[in-house]
């Protein structure tokens, strides 16, 4: 939290919402895989600086995983295809991108590093509390 307050990060895809980040945010939560942030970090990075803002804004990038046995990876898929059931085609790329083994968890974290995030959320979608251990042991 910083002196006038918590920090503020906000989400989107739109020119104009990535804007307002610049003007009222502290930075950008990017919930697409790395190869689709690379493009929106520029442009929130270029939209800070057009507004005159000091230093630049943190960038977040956000995962959603699932790493355990088979019913924590099913049970991950099933929770998040019910959270998207409105979007259909939105589910099924969020399906698409979830990291489901070590190997793709570390590659993205890799990758959003990469890109200059300052912090990477893991969204897990499973109620299997194992699974934070699991991903502690993996990344430290």
């Amino acid at each position: 939290m910083s002196a006038s307050g918590p920090e503020l990060l906000f989400g989107g895809f739109a020119r104009p919402a990535l804007a307002r980040i610049a003007r009222w945010g502290t930075g950008y939560i990017c919930p697409l895989p790395p190869e689709y942030a690379v493009a929106l970090f520029e442009l929130v990075r270029q939209q800070w600086k057009d507004v005159g803002r000091a230093g630049e804004p943190l960038l977040v990038g956000q995962i959603n995983v699932a790493l355990g046995p088979e019913s924590t990876v099913a049970e991950a898929r099933a929770s998040l295809l019910r959270y998207y059931a409105f979007a259909p085609e939105l589910a099924a790329q969020a399906l698409q991108a979830m990291a489901t083994t070590a190997t793709e968890i570390r590659e993205t974290v890799d990758a959003y590093r990469d890109l200059g995030a300052h912090e990477v959320m893991l969204s897990c979608w499973s109620d299997d509390i194992e699974q934070i251990d699991r991903l502690a042991d993996l990344l430290t």
